[in-house]
């Protein structure tokens, strides 16, 4: 046994009756009230042995994920090899929901009749909404649909209703508490009514049943304002899109991220004016698209990954951070996505935010980052693999190519079709980059990934400078000709160890080649076309390739740059030249073929071997025999080397992929939310920069205390043109001192909101 071989159980643990070996390193245990799978000694699923969900769950993702045979894992618990076989396929079609047992009794809405049904009617005619209806009288949503069709209650009968002249009752109704248009909280600065185009809403007379659920006034701090009046002109199509209305309140959820917000509504790049520049308007409706960007916005800087995670936090809450009643729900933003994916217009709106960050840049001579970011793709659509160093492995994939900033932040992104190696795509990333940067001269940083003596001699011709680390054998220089180098560059210190001197690749010509000595004595080469570059600079700028691969690795954990956006595919090209499966396969068993023929080879060896060199075990075939079998071997070795020179490596996609097909990820929605997702970070950077030199641990925290101030809790107060943020102190005293000091940098922006002309004022309160 190996040493990286897991331990196996002894023969001892095997007789333990609260011990079950489902499969070689698959175990199930009895530890007190509790079963535990482990794989290999690591626990992989645990439940308590009453819960009967839980357990059918682990026999799901033991059967699915095939570590185990299902025979084994229905003895190993107890039950019949059907149950794991219905688990399992309950799993692969509907996932955990499929595996939990099914609510007992009726499982459709149940009917309204009566004093319900009055309260649907009248609710429905005084303009509610079926969401607003359902939750006030804690129906199921189709219940109130029902009574809606059933009434002839349709969106267009509604805006009818609210708009009809009031009749001879109306004196009678009450004043302000069943008003749709309820008086707003003090200082609110709500939609106006006359910018609707049409009459001039009245407030219907109550019918019969309608006093019995009276639609409550929003009063100063009590929430957000009620805007059932906006959701039903938007269900009528006779409502843009809602604006923002803010009310004061306290201990508002997540209050720091107004500043944020602020940020990006001043920001030079403005993720709002380049989206309305690129997308105009979408449908009229409630959540429009300077909505969905703030709430897209909001997802990205308070860690809500996934559109699903708006399922678990409030929406009411963070709906008063936009300007709304509530959030919207996940259907809703996959719905407003989907008409942006409609659209195809994703790659205009990342042009134009490239071309404002690139004209940001300062430098006339900027260097550029370029590297490869793989996905890994866990589904089970047919998509092409690649590499992925992190699991050192070839899996289903999709390869991002992102070009950074010298800083390490973010200008765009292209993505792979077929998850090309970077020196294939490494041209086109660079004529697109040199659209966005006017032209002006760039140096490309780029790893060893992209080492080609061609890629070399082409960017060479075409006039772009870069740096990368040599690849291939070479002698290193000696140690003496090593010279210590100290200097200041961009405000740092750099010192090392290197050697400036110059090389000639085959091909390519005379190159500069900087050798640097690392810490354990070995030599990295840099080479380069830049020749006005200190030595001391070239070593610099190579090492802030560290500066993607940060970005890489903090955008994967807290921005969520892997997650899985759409679940929709597009058709990959079918004329593609992809790898021969046929010669893939052949070429395998040839090899087979050929380890077979070594072996036989080797026993002729050991039984011709001198006496005193001969094994202790000698073959057990005679020597007549193995000269036989190694004639057919070899015969059979060469009759598959020569219908190996017959197949071609590389055949169209369409030949190899066979009926089923291949398929893309559909990315219109990725690189959509990919925008958002690089102005948040942009804008988190920026809060970075302006509170480093207020926070003595900067350097290692200003990130942390960033995102703490993000989420902090806060109290809203709005005047006539003022928006004021309270925030609540931070979890030490010297985080709330260094965003105190970063409130008072924003306040002197006079940052407004989106949308809006309230001005964001910001301060700490004093507790």
């Amino acid at each position: 046994m190996s040493a990286e071989e897991p331990e196996l159980l002894n023969l001892d643990s095997l007789m333990d009756p609260d011990i079950r070996v489902l499969d070689r390193g698959v175990v199930l245990r009895r530890a007190d009230t509790r079963r535990v799978v482990s794989l290999w000694g690591m626990p992989i699923v645990s439940w308590d042995e009453g819960d009967a969900a839980s357990q059918r769950v682990a026999m799901a993702v033991l059967a699915h994920h095939q570590l185990a045979p299902q025979g084994a894992i229905a003895e190993g618990f107890g039950v019949k090899r059907v149950t794991v076989w219905r688990a399992r396929r309950a799993w692969e079609e509907h996932g955990v929901e499929g595996v939990l047992p099914k609510k007992r009794g009726p499982k459709g809405p149940r009917l309204a009749k009566g004093r319900c049904r009055r309260q649907i009617v009248a609710l429905g005619r005084r303009g509610f909404s079926r969401r607003e209806i359902a939750r006030r009288l804690g129906l199921a949503p189709q219940t109130v649909n029902d009574v809606f069709r059933q009434e002839g209650l349709g969106r267009e009968a509604q805006a009818a209703e609210l708009f009809a002249e009031p009749v001879a009752e109306a004196a009678a109704a009450p004043a302000a508490s069943e008003s749709v248009e309820a008086a707003p909280a003090q200082g609110a600065t709500p939609v106006s009514v006359a910018e609707v185009p049409g009459p001039q809403p009245q407030e219907p007379a109550p019918s019969a049943g309608a006093a019995e659920v009276p639609a409550p006034a929003v009063g100063p701090g009590d929430g957000a304002p009620a805007r059932e009046l906006d959701r039903v002109l938007a269900a009528a199509r006779l409502l843009e899109e809602a604006r923002p209305e803010f009310v004061s309140g306290q201990a508002v959820p997540a209050a720091g991220a107004l500043m944020a917000l602020g940020l990006a509504a001043e920001a030079k790049t403005s993720l709002f004016k380049a989206a309305e520049r690129v997308y105009g308007r979408l449908r009229p409706a409630f959540y429009g698209l300077r909505n969905l960007l703030c709430v897209l916005l909001l997802m990205a800087l308070l860690r809500i990954k996934r559109t699903e995670g708006l399922a678990s936090r409030q929406p009411q809450a963070l709906g008063r951070l936009v300007g709304l009643d509530r959030l919207p729900e996940v259907k809703t933003v996959r719905r407003k996505l989907n008409e942006i994916a409609a659209r195809g217009k994703a790659p205009e709106l990342m042009a134009a935010m490239a071309d404002g960050w690139a004209a940001e840049m300062k430098d006339a001579l900027g260097f550029l980052l370029v590297d490869g970011h793989v996905r890994v793709y866990s589904g089970t659509r047919p998509i092409p693999k690649g590499y992925a160093a992190r699991r050192r492995m070839a899996t289903r994939a999709i390869t991002d190519y992102w070009v950074n900033d010298e800083e390490g932040m973010p200008l765009f992104v292209v993505t792979a079709a077929a998850n090309p190696h970077l020196s294939e795509v490494l041209l086109d990333v660079l004529a697109e980059a040199k659209s966005h940067t006017a032209q002006r001269p760039i140096t490309v940083i780029f790893d060893r990934g992209g080492w080609k003596l061609t890629l070399l001699r082409q960017l060479r011709e075409a006039g772009h400078h870069f740096l990368t680390y040599r690849v291939g054998k070479f002698r290193p220089y000696p140690r003496n000709r090593l010279t210590p180098h100290e200097g200041e560059i961009d405000g740092r210190k750099v010192a090392c160890k290197l050697f400036d001197t110059h090389i000639r690749l085959r091909g390519v010509g005379r190159l500069r080649c900087v050798a640097v000595e690392r810490r354990a004595g070995n030599q990295t080469h840099i080479v380069t076309t830049r020749e006005d570059l200190p030595a001391l600079a070239v070593p610099y700028h190579m090492s802030g390739r560290w500066r993607q691969e940060n970005f890489f690795k903090y955008g994967r954990e807290h921005l969520a740059l892997d997650a899985l956006v759409s679940y929709q595919t597009q058709p990959d090209d079918t004329e593609r030249l992809v790898p021969n499966p046929r010669w893939r396969a052949l070429s395998r068993r040839r090899g087979k073929v050929r380890a077979e023929l070594k072996a036989l080879e080797a026993a002729l060896g050991r039984l011709e071997a001198p006496p005193a060199a001969k094994a202790a075990k000698p073959p057990r075939l005679s020597r007549q025999e193995l000269l036989a079998k190694i004639e057919n071997k070899r015969a059979q070795a060469l009759r598959l080397w020569g219908r190996l020179k017959a197949l071609p490596r590389r055949v169209p996609l369409q030949e190899a992929a066979g009926p089923q097909g291949a398929v893309l990820l559909e990315d219109e929605r990725k690189r959509f939310t990919d925008v958002v997702k690089m102005a948040a970070y942009r804008i988190e950077s920026e809060l970075v920069g302006l509170v480093a030199p207020h926070y003595r641990r900067a350097p290692d925290e200003a990130r942390a205390l960033v995102r703490e101030a993000l989420q902090a809790a806060g109290d809203l107060e709005v005047t006539n043109h003022t928006l004021t943020v309270r925030l609540r102190p931070l979890s030490a005293p010297r985080h709330t001192a260094a965003m105190a000091a970063l409130c008072d940098i924003l306040n002197q922006r006079q940052l407004h909101y989106p949308g809006t002309h309230l001005i964001l004022r910001f301060a700490v309160k004093d507790e």
